[in-house]
């Protein structure tokens, strides 16, 4: 099917099969949303992992591939501030999360106690299922950093091979506490979230969308 760009369209919804709609915005034809890439490492960083999330970007994306611990069978957690990286939360009740996985043989969900007696990090693994025993993995992040209004959150999915058997999670977890998020802190559990590790294999990507 042919597209017939008007001459001067007003400004509404973007090209649509369905309506036949189009939109320009400031004088240019632009995507709905559009990733950008951020940032990258390769081969290894040391723990804990501390990112910025740029301002000018209202949802971001991260892609772990292939990573894993020095000392294997670590869980891998996540923390965020909101004043630049000089405080990461880190207190009971900080987070609310919840998650579920599937293997060959089980499947399961986990999530803290409750909010007020919840944990102090966001895991990013299934309970006793942890990294990564050795195989290649994938972890993917969608990251809404909250603003005034809303708190931020993430979505996340991935898998991982625990020895032979293939390990597939999912789950949500959010901030209580506001505003935007500026600062995402990566760690694993023999870490504590102070002493260094290091990732051994790996890469990392980071994306934003305005």
């Amino acid at each position: 099917m042919a597209l017939d760009f008007p001459a001067s369209p007003a400004e509404g919804a973007i090209y649509a099969p369905g309506n036949n709609a189009f939109q320009q915005v400031g004088g240019k034809w632009r995507q709905e949303r559009g990733w950008a890439h951020l940032d990258r490492d390769r081969n290894g960083v040391d723990f804990p992992y501390n990112r910025v999330l740029p301002a000018g970007f209202t949802a971001f994306k991260i892609l772990f591939r292939n990573h894993e611990p020095y000392a294997v069978k670590s869980t891998f957690y996540m923390r965020v501030s909101v004043d630049g990286g000089s405080l990461y939360y880190a207190n009971v009740g900080a987070y609310a999360w919840g998650g579920s996985y599937a293997t060959t043989t089980s499947q399961g969900s986990w999530n803290p106690p409750g909010w007020v007696n919840g944990t102090t990090y966001i895991p990013l693994s299934a309970g006793l299922a942890r990294f990564n025993g050795g195989g290649p993995s994938i972890l993917e992040l969608d990251i809404d950093p909250g603003d005034a209004h809303t708190f931020g959150s993430v979505n996340w999915r991935g898998m991982y091979w625990e020895g032979s058997t293939l390990v597939q999670h999912w789950g949500h977890g959010y901030l209580g506490a506001g505003p935007r998020w500026t600062n995402l802190q990566f760690f694993y559990s023999s870490d504590n979230g102070v002493s260094k590790n290091t990732m051994v294999a790996g890469s990392y990507d980071l994306f934003g969308a305005p």
